[in-house]
């Protein structure tokens, strides 16, 4: 099923996070964009879970760089924005601030568009 959104600012800190990634974890991600695309939606979309990948971060980096991540692990479900591939990714718990019909996505290529398509895979 297809969605549609509106790209909005200054609701994700994953541009801020993963310049303090460290190389070793950076690796799993090289093909994506450096940063986090939010889209708001008016509809959220239906997840298939059996398609969740998950990534749990190990604890010394909550001890040492990440001091004040409010969170510890992440849920990727492949999706495309604009025909873009990437993930939505999920934040546990959940980003704090953040409304629950903005959506935030990694993808392997900057969008530019202010409206969007988004396909959850």
């Amino acid at each position: 099923m297809k969605y549609k959104g509106e790209v909005v600012n200054n609701h994700g800190q994953a541009t801020n996070y993963w310049n303090m990634f460290p190389l070793k974890y950076k690796r799993l991600f090289r093909e994506m964009y450096p940063g986090s695309l939010n889209v708001q939606v008016i509809i959220p979309p239906i997840l298939d879970l059996s398609k969740k990948m998950t990534l749990e971060y190990p604890k010394e980096l909550f001890k040492t760089v990440w001091k004040k991540a409010p969170w510890r692990r992440i849920e990727y479900y492949p999706a495309t924005v604009n025909d873009v591939p990437g993930f939505l990714i999920i934040l546990h718990p959940s980003s704090v601030g953040r409304p629950p019909n903005i959506l935030e996505f990694i993808l392997t290529a900057e969008v530019m568009e202010k409206e969007v398509e988004i396909e959850i895979l």
